[in-house]
């Protein structure tokens, strides 16, 4: 799981042990959606509050694992395990952009076993899929009390654009005080809009040649839930792809090898020794970030 230590905490005098499975961010468990024979993946469990230390060490062993993967000719399914808690806003849309311009890999996923809220919810938007616990709820974005960032809605339009959802839902869940539509056609197309872009909706609909009469009109939101979708909503709205109780079950709905505590999802491991002594200062604890980097291609 990727906890909060201090790296020169951890490491001071000590021998290191890195398995290359496993990496250095201590990955979860499940994969992604393919053919359930030998699926090629990695799993990364990120706890709330992200911090810039906790970002830059995901991000490392995201690059890892690929590149791992890379050097045999595979590209692997990413899966990230959100665990609920409040983060800033800053790290979470810098996790948020590295996942959507994530290069080399087969698939994003993200996983919301439980509840999740606030910034956190912009990286697992990020994912190419989304799989929800039966339980738990997505949104909003927004903090309570804090004011709404206006400079999302570009961001959160691209990712519904990129991931084929639908933009003004994303925007909703970022701004749960506006007024959302859940908007039927005549055709029986669900779609969402906000309230005061209704009539140039169904003008578009209908320069697109596309069924523009709309026969149900009402709000987005489950009363008193705004910005809020639960799971059994967001599975009927086609946000996400399916529920799991626990991260054997997603490993199992993607084909991942190993299992939901097996760190290396069934990868064979090689362990790579970095030896440490000494005081440990900047520059020797960037000389092991490096190491680490390039230890799955045995550079």
């Amino acid at each position: 799981m990727m906890r909060q230590h201090s790296a020169r905490g951890r490491l001071a005098g000590l021998l290191v042990v890195i398995s290359l499975g496993a990496m250095l961010t201590h990955p979860a468990r499940g994969r992604a959606p393919e053919q359930p024979k030998d699926n090629v993946g990695q799993s990364f469990t990120v706890e709330q509050p992200l911090t810039s230390e906790t970002l830059e060490r995901l991000q490392v062993g995201i690059t890892a694992a690929i590149a791992q993967e890379a050097a045999a000719g595979q590209h692997p399914n990413i899966v990230f395990t959100f665990l609920p808690g409040r983060s800033p806003f800053g790290v979470s849309l810098e996790l948020a952009k590295s996942i959507a311009k994530l290069g080399g890999a087969k698939r994003t996923v993200a996983y919301i076993p439980e509840s999740l809220s606030g910034y956190a919810v912009l990286p697992a938007l990020a994912c190419d899929e989304i799989v929800m616990g039966p339980r738990s709820a997505l949104g909003p974005i927004t903090p309570e009390g804090e004011p709404v960032e206006r400079d999302m809605v570009g961001f959160l339009r691209g990712l519904a654009e990129d991931k084929a959802r639908e933009p003004d839902l994303l925007i909703g869940m970022l701004d749960p005080a506006a007024d959302l539509r859940r908007v039927v056609t005549a055709d029986r197309q669900v779609h969402y809009v906000m309230a005061d872009e209704l009539a140039a909706f169904g003008q578009k609909l209908a320069e697109r040649g596309q069924v523009a009469e709309i026969v149900e009109d009402k709000s987005a939101w489950e009363p008193g839930r705004p910005g809020i979708l639960t799971a059994s909503r967001a599975r009927e709205e086609g946000l996400i792809k399916l529920t799991a109780e626990n991260a054997g079950e997603v490993a199992a709905a993607y084909g991942l090898r190993g299992t939901a505590d097996d760190p290396t999802l069934g990868h064979p491991t090689q362990t790579v020794w970095i030896e440490v002594t000494g005081p440990i200062d900047d520059v020797k604890v960037q000389y092991i970030r490096q190491r680490i980097a390039r230890a799955p291609s045995g550079r």
